[in-house]
């Protein structure tokens, strides 16, 4: 039988369409921007089924693979099949893990299973749902992509930043962090290339207006390329808290956040990157 796919959430998308494709699982999805644009870069072809036939064709499919974000796209869907069908919610990151379940102020829903998508995440949802059922996966995505990538090498990436934008919306986004290190680059005549990869709801910004100092840098805007093509061809890859960093270390990469580590350290439990400060022209 098919799997149901319910997503919104990039991450959860990322990581949901990358084990459908591992897998070669046959799905129908119910998708909302941005995971819709996510899975059509990844399939030539899907099956799209509007929310309010999911429950009418509810006995078409063996279980159904949800995503998980704060929006409460995902945790609507989940409360309106968990009685009718095997529900297994995926984790991406490893933060705000309660908001991802919490369907009102008070009330919380769980799937039959929590998929954990590495060992520091299995943890910490342990520590957060002592009473749920979570199992644990190879992270499918950081396997797609080192499978694809790592083994590349590339000359041009002796003296490339890739520089991982967060959503602009963020509430831990700080625009003036990467002004000041782009002014510091500028000051320091870096005659590198920047590789901008933004938030894939960001992607149609103007960022030479949002980064001034763009202007005065040789750069590119990253739309299309995987991930793992742009960390292979990048040297040094600077971040706030996206996992892409922890892929990054994967494939023997300088890493570094903008983060200090003790807020660092809430988001991302891997003790191995160093902060902006370490980084050396």
């Amino acid at each position: 039988m098919k799997k149901l796919v319910v997503s919104k959430d990039a991450g959860g998308a990322v990581l949901l369409s990358s084990y459908l494709n591992l897998n070669k699982l046959k799905f129908d999805a119910c998708l909302e921007e941005p995971a819709k644009n996510i899975f059509k870069k990844k399939f030539k072809k899907i099956n799209l089924i509007n929310y309010k036939n999911i429950l009418k064709n509810i006995q078409h499919y063996d279980e159904a693979l949800i995503g998980t974000g704060v929006k409460k796209f995902e945790i609507k869907v989940l409360n309106a099949i968990k009685d009718r069908i095997m529900t297994k919610s995926f984790v991406d990151h490893w933060c705000f893990y309660k908001e991802r379940f919490l369907f009102n102020r008070k009330k919380y829903i769980f799937p039959d299973k929590i998929v954990a998508h590495d060992h520091y995440s299995k943890k910490e949802l342990k520590k957060k749902f002592p009473h749920q059922k979570v199992i644990l996966i190879q992270n499918p995505f950081w396997k797609e992509q080192i499978k694809k990538y790592r083994q590349r090498k590339n000359t041009k990436s002796s003296n490339t930043i890739l520089l991982l934008i967060s959503s602009l919306k963020e509430k831990d986004f700080n625009k003036k962090t990467i002004n000041i290190f782009l002014k510091n680059l500028k000051k320091k005549k870096f005659n590198g290339f920047i590789i901008i990869r933004p938030h894939p709801l960001d992607i149609k910004k103007n960022f030479i207006k949002i980064f001034p100092y763009l202007r005065f840098l040789k750069f590119k805007i990253s739309k299309n390329n995987d991930i793992g093509k742009d960390i292979s061809l990048s040297k040094n890859i600077i971040g706030f808290k996206t996992s892409s960093l922890v892929l990054a270390k994967m494939f023997k990469k300088d890493v570094y956040s903008f983060h200090k580590k003790k807020l660092l350290k809430i988001s991302i439990p891997h003790c191995s990157i160093k902060h902006i400060d370490k980084i050396k022209f």
